[in-house]
């Protein structure tokens, strides 16, 4: 034994070099982790402060230590008690070990490294789960019971998926000291397993008896948790639990809890017995329970009993998954009504509804961006990142608009002028914003500005006093203003105007630590010793509005399409956010990922300041409310929002297009229609350019309550399935008390109403439109065809599509003609009054308009062949045969243009 004990420290003074290798690689792969958390603590605090959040984030950090030492030390105190009851079992057994006790005192500390390297990663484990457990605490009520178990909803939300996490955290817990265990009795030889017999002495039965017990007690308490998620699955006609879950699952559950509390008990009986055969016997009879009750049972009731009468079967389900995914999805509240479609408009109807037609949008946000491009970006280093659409009060009116924000890009720079000082300290925000009214067309097919420009040149109701833009949508890089070197601030003819930074945004560095500590988190030492940067400086981070956001609230899902608003003379944006979950009881989910969802919180961010309110506008919802009881210094009441900003809330596309997808088959409320999928709706298509495409919901400023008037609208048309004529149309309300109220109007099913495909169609088949389609496509233009619009107009629909031109080099397109339909009429004109006006007459198409212009275009392509045979001519006299034989090739091709072009 003595002898075994010296080969083991020969072999360990052989190995230490490697050891202590291994020790450095470890401790250096943590390193920079470590660097990292050191340098990201600070910073963050810095920032959190600055914006007045330091609470939240003290908040986040001081739970995740709590859990990861709460857990952490659990981990240890029993990982250690179960490491000293092995090191007591097999001292006492010392004689029949392999290496004898000094072997244990050596390796000793070398598992208690180990033990202190598991603490570590079951503790970050469990800290990962901090939004849990800080939700599990605040929660509050839905008030709302599934129909199954009773339980309200909140039990599913916030507190299951804690009681799963405990379960599996357990549970691996005691797999690793059984694990642990045993390696260690096997290797000191106290325990022997072989193929004919397992020899396990009493004292160490005692040890893995009692941890055997206790992790089948954790399986027997995952079955009866398994049993609240069946009402969380996703069949394909029941979500939630069907017939089949209820009436075999439940079963099978409850019968398999109490198979692992009969087999827990068994090895305590094993524990006082040396025969392990009734265990195993134990185990196999489990198994089979297992297979059966969980396997083969549910799969013959659901094969015999349940598929040939399914709709008798599953009609109780089905009502609760109706009920429970038109709650989740908010469109329960939906109003439906009756729109009846009867085509008695008159021509003047441009004047008594002046108001809705002129908000009706001709420009698509498509090639409206290369129009802003071209004529408003100004520099090269200047960039439109998206175009919104929202209204403003023109003049007593509400118009609505489209606009973009004008951001700076350091990409765009030229690249000798991509130095740091530049890149960090000159160019640092954008400037101002462009803004055009969706209806008004120049004669030159360009967009008229209401602000445009740089300075900004704006009408009297919209001046904007301050245009810089620090915050936005395509900022990445960090900026430091206040420095000793003036700011650019815009371009003024050949030279430009500079400026330093007047706000409160951004971290002082008024300090040289902070100033090193930033020059670290950056990775430029030039923070740190420019002589720029003074204690007044401020260091921007995080100016990407979306990451700015998620940084602060991580468990909000945001939306896709922030805008800026102007407010007081002021850019600020605003970003809806959602709240949401995957665990809603008998809820359909949405792209497998979310099965409840709220716009419960408006973020309004200050484009110069970086400043974050975070506004609740939806109390009802007990998510939203959760988060405020977790978080009270982040979320505001939406009673402390500024009128001016509620003005411009709009109903989010995002969710509105979500609920409009469930709508179209959650509108079924009758469980046998539902079933058979009777009267499916979908989300038609359109032709954009010259490609079929789904059609967006769209904002419009039209009246759907006489008494409240013209009011901003985000609508959607719905088809039947498989079929392109219109049978409905679903609005959400967007201004004043009736902000997020969803409304559907159904046609008549006696008439046809044409859908958009159908009118697209029409369109295609009109010989006069494609005439001059073909005619404007000849070589060197491109003809868009821009978003075709549905509007409901007292009791008719109207069709409105804008058609663009574009040179293939250059990208500014312009409007040349507007499309209306109208019941059977079509017509075309190069404005919207007179193309309505023609539609309402039935008079057709502006022919003039295409005459004159097949007529300029036979004009044009004469006079450049007549060009091409003079040049030939030319060329033949003075025997330049190459110059002859290029001119009568390119009079060949106008000469065929010529023939094709000609009736």
């Amino acid at each position: 034994m003595e002898n075994g004990f010296d080969k083991f420290k020969e072999l360990r003074a052989r190995t230490k070099p490697i050891r202590w290798m291994i020790i450095l690689i470890i401790a250096l792969s943590f390193l920079p982790a470590l660097i990292k958390f050191f340098i990201n603590f600070p910073v963050d605090y810095l920032w959190f402060r600055a914006l007045g959040f330091q609470n939240r984030y003290l908040k986040v950090i001081v739970t995740k230590m709590e859990i990861f030492f709460l857990f952490g030390l659990i981990f240890y105190f029993l990982a250690f008690f179960n490491n000293l009851i092995v090191k007591i079992n097999i001292t006492s057994q010392v004689r029949k070990m392999i290496l004898g006790e000094k072997y244990i005192k050596e390796i000793s500390k070398y598992l208690h490294v180990a033990l202190i390297i598991f603490m570590v990663i079951f503790g970050l484990a469990a800290s990962s789960w901090w939004s849990e457990f800080l939700k599990f605490y605040n929660l509050e009520n839905f008030n709302l019971s599934d129909p199954v178990f009773g339980k309200d909803i909140s039990f599913y939300v916030f507190k299951l998926p804690i009681y799963h996490f405990l379960k599996m955290w357990s549970r691996m817990l005691f797999i690793f000291l059984l694990a642990w265990a045993l390696i260690l009795y096997t290797l000191s030889n106290t325990v022997s397993i072989s193929a004919k017999t397992i020899f396990v002495p009493q004292h160490i039965r005692i040890h893995l008896g009692v941890i055997i017990f206790f992790l089948f007690i954790n399986y027997g308490l995952g079955f009866l948790l398994k049993k609240f998620d069946l009402v969380l699955n996703q069949h394909s006609i029941v979500k939630g639990a069907s017939y089949t879950d209820i009436y075999a699952y439940t079963f099978a559950y409850h019968i398999l809890f109490f198979a692992s509390l009969i087999l827990a008990l068994s090895f305590i009986y094993w524990i006082f017995s040396k025969d392990f055969k009734t265990n195993l016997a134990g185990i196999i009879i489990f198994l089979i329970l297992l297979v059966s009750l969980n396997y083969i049972y549910p799969f013959f009731l659901e094969k015999f009993v349940v598929a040939p009468n399914e709709i008798e079967k599953e009609k109780r389900f089905i009502k609760h998954t109706i009920h429970y995914t038109r709650m989740a999805y908010d469109i329960h509240k939906v109003k439906e009504r009756f729109y009846d479609v009867k085509y008695n408009l008159k021509p003047s109807i441009i004047r008594t509804e002046k108001e809705v037609l002129k908000n009706i949008r001709l420009w698509d946000w498509r090639p409206l961006k290369m129009t802003f491009k071209q004529l408003q970006e100004i520099r090269p280093y200047y960039i439109f990142s998206d175009v919104d659409i929202d209204r403003y009060k023109i003049a007593g009116e509400f118009r609505q608009v489209m606009l973009a924000a004008r951001e700076i890009t350091h990409s765009n720079l030229p690249k000798e002028a991509r130095n740091w000082i530049n890149r960090y300290l000159k160019y640092t925000h954008g400037y101002g914003m462009v803004m055009i009214p969706v209806s008004q067309v120049n004669q030159e097919g360009l967009p008229e500005f209401y602000i445009k420009d740089i300075p900004p040149q704006s009408i009297k109701d919209l001046k904007i006093q301050r245009p810089e833009i620090y915050y936005g949508e395509t900022v990445r890089d960090y900026v430091i203003v206040n420095t000793k070197t003036s700011e650019f601030d815009y371009p003024s003819g050949d030279g430009n105007v500079y400026t330093f930074y007047k706000g409160n945004g951004g971290i002082k560095l008024n300090s040289v630590w902070k100033q090193f500590l930033f020059s670290v988190y950056l990775g430029s030492i030039k923070v740190l010793f420019s002589d720029f940067i003074t204690h007044s400086s401020r260091v921007m981070i995080r100016r990407n509005i979306i990451e700015r956001v998620k940084e602060l609230a991580p468990f909000l899902l945001l939306d896709n399409d922030p805008y800026m608003v102007l407010v007081k003379g002021h850019l600020y944006w605003i970003i809806d956010a959602y709240t949401f979950t995957d665990q809603f009881p008998y809820s359909e989910k949405f792209n497998d990922e979310i099965n409840y969802i709220r716009n419960s919180i408006k973020v309004i961010i200050n484009a110069y300041t970086g400043k974050v309110k975070f506004y609740i506008v939806d109390p009802g919802d007990p998510i939203a409310r959760t988060f405020k009881n977790i978080f009270p210094d982040l979320f505001s009441r939406s009673e402390e929002l500024d009128k001016e900003f509620r003005e411009h809330f709009r109903y989010p596309s995002d969710l509105f297009m979500i609920q409009a997808d469930m709508y179209r088959t959650y509108h079924m409320i009758e469980p046998d229609v539902f079933y058979n999928k009777e009267d499916i709706w979908n989300v038609p298509s359109e032709i954009y350019d010259e490609n079929e495409i789904l059609m967006d919901s769209y904002y419009i400023i039209n009246e759907i309550d006489e008494k409240k008037g013209p009011e901003f609208l985000n609508i959607i048309p719905f088809t039947p399935s498989k079929k392109n004529n219109m049978i409905a149309w679903m609005a959400a309300r967007s201004d004043g008390e009736h902000y997020g109220k969803l409304v559907v109007f159904k046609f008549p099913k006696r008439n046809l109403i044409y859908g958009p495909m159908q009118i697209e169609a029409r369109i295609d088949q009109n010989p006069e439109i494609s005439r001059l389609i073909s005619l404007w496509g000849q070589k060197g233009s491109r003809v868009i065809r821009g978003n075709l619009l549905v509007i409901p107009i007292k009791n008719s629909i109207l069709y409105v599509e804008p058609l663009f031109l574009q040179a293939e080099k250059q990208e500014l397109p312009e409007i040349k003609r507007i499309i209306v339909a109208y019941h059977n009429n079509i017509a075309m004109a190069s404005s919207l009054e007179e193309a309505l006006s023609m539609a309402l007459e039935g008079s057709g198409i502006e022919s003039s308009g295409t005459d004159k212009d097949l007529e300029a275009s036979l004009k044009e392509l004469i006079n450049k062949a007549l060009i091409y045979y003079n040049n030939g001519t030319k060329a033949l006299k003075d025997g330049d045969w190459t110059g002859y034989g290029n001119n009568m090739k390119k009079l060949k091709e106008k000469l065929q243009q010529i023939k094709n072009r000609t009736p």
